[in-house]
This record gives C-alpha cells, sequence and structure tokens, in this order.
C-alpha cells in the first residue's frame, strides 16, 4: 500500500523510477493520492494480480509517464482518475505509445487526463505530525520557479504561536523563515537556499533542489 506519498527527481534529468514490483508474479497493490515527479519512467508497475491506481500524479518531461508490465489481464484492475504531464509517451508491455492510445490499449484510465507539457502553478501540502502538536512536514512542488511561496498553515498553528520553519535538505542549518504566527499565510523561501554538504569522498556534492521542489520541517 502507497498513498500520499510526494516523490521527485529533476525533471530534466530523464533517468530514474519508481518501481513498483520487482520479480513477479507480485499479488495485489494499492497506490493512491501519490505524486510521482520526473525519472525516465515515473512510475513503473510489473506483473501485479490486482491493482488499484488511483489520484495519482505522474510527470516526465521527455520519457514515459507510465510503464506496465503484465502477462496476464487488466480487467480486474482498478484505475483511473490519474493525472499525467510532460511527453505524453506510455510504455505497456515494452511497446511504446502516446497517451491517447493508453486507454484502447489497457482498457484503463477512461476518466483520466493528460496535460501536455511541465505543471504549472504552486502546489503546497502541509502534513501535521500526529505525535506532536504544532508540528508538521510541508511539501513544495513550485512549478513556476517563484522565490518564495505562501503557505497555509493554519491547521497546524494556532495565532500567537512562535514558529520555525527548517529546510530537510539542510536541517541543522539556520530556519529559512521563523516569527510568531498571526494567522495568516507564511511565506517560505525557495530561492538562496543551501544544501547540507555530504560527508566523506563522494565524486560530485549534491545540489539542492530548489526552486522547482522543497521539503521544511515546521
Amino acid at each position: 500500500r502507497l498513498t500520499n506519498n510526494f516523490f521527485y527527481d529533476p525533471p530534466g534529468r530523464n533517468v530514474g523510477y519508481n518501481e513498483l514490483g520487482w520479480s513477479s508474479p507480485n499479488v495485489d497493490i494499492v497506490a493512491t493520492n501519490n505524486y510521482f515527479m520526473g525519472g525516465f519512467e515515473s512510475v513503473s508497475l510489473s506483473d501485479w494480480s490486482q491493482v488499484n491506481f488511483t489520484n495519482n500524479k505522474m510527470y516526465s518531461q521527455d520519457k514515459f509517464a507510465i510503464a506496465l508490465n503484465t502477462a496476464g489481464s487488466t480487467a480486474s484492475y482498478s484505475w483511473d482518475n490519474n493525472s499525467y504531464y510532460g511527453a505524453g509517451l506510455v510504455l505497456f508491455n515494452g511497446r511504446t505509445g502516446a497517451f491517447a492510445s493508453w486507454p484502447s490499449w489497457t482498457g484503463l484510465d477512461t476518466h483520466s487526463t493528460y496535460q501536455p507539457g511541465a505543471p504549472t502553478g504552486v502546489w503546497t501540502f502541509v502534513r501535521p505530525n500526529k505525535y506532536e502538536s504544532g508540528r508538521a512536514h510541508i511539501v513544495v512542488y513550485d512549478w513556476d520557479l517563484s522565490s518564495s511561496v505562501a503557505v497555509d498553515v493554519s491547521a497546524v498553528l494556532t495565532p500567537g504561536t512562535r514558529y520555525e520553519v527548517r529546510d530537510a535538505e539542510n536541517y541543522f542549518g539556520p530556519a529559512v523563515v521563523s516569527g510568531v504566527y498571526d494567522g495568516g499565510l507564511i511565506r517560505i523561501p525557495m530561492s538562496g537556499l543551501a544544501i547540507a554538504p555530504a560527508n566523506g569522498n563522494v565524486p560530485v556534492q549534491p545540489v539542492h533542489s530548489a526552486p522547482q521542489f522543497g521539503a521544511f520541517v515546521l
């Protein structure tokens, strides 16, 4: 079961994939409300007997938004109401095609949508920590590459609460924003963020995923 997750790989790299299913046969999977952003194949599923794949978003800039391999029928799959972005390429049992052909090939995604090119706008998500009041994870997909984004944290903070937001890619660095919550939106910077350097002998130091993607801890 894979639900309510946020995945990101810089779309311009066009490498890698989220692979669901390795050796075959696999039995059953539920993958709902996930964001698979970037990759050579944004998500790949292989040889499942039962699949519930609904309300997911996929984006591959130049390659495959979805790849499905199965030796059996897809008639029992619950696979619909998904959103696809990017080049519009799909892969079904090794056959490449356009998304327009996908429903007729597979019998899937009857009510799903495809948008050419990259997503647009700013997508923000606040996930409260159920174990610690006032704490939350914040996820930002900043497709407009804005220098800062407005985030609604009213479900987590009450007015008058002192807060700080830390960058998950540099958690022990300084807070990226702090203050006393006034009940409105807070602005989180998406430019000028520093990533914690890797320790040890690494061939290439990592670079920050912002401004296109950010993960923060409130």
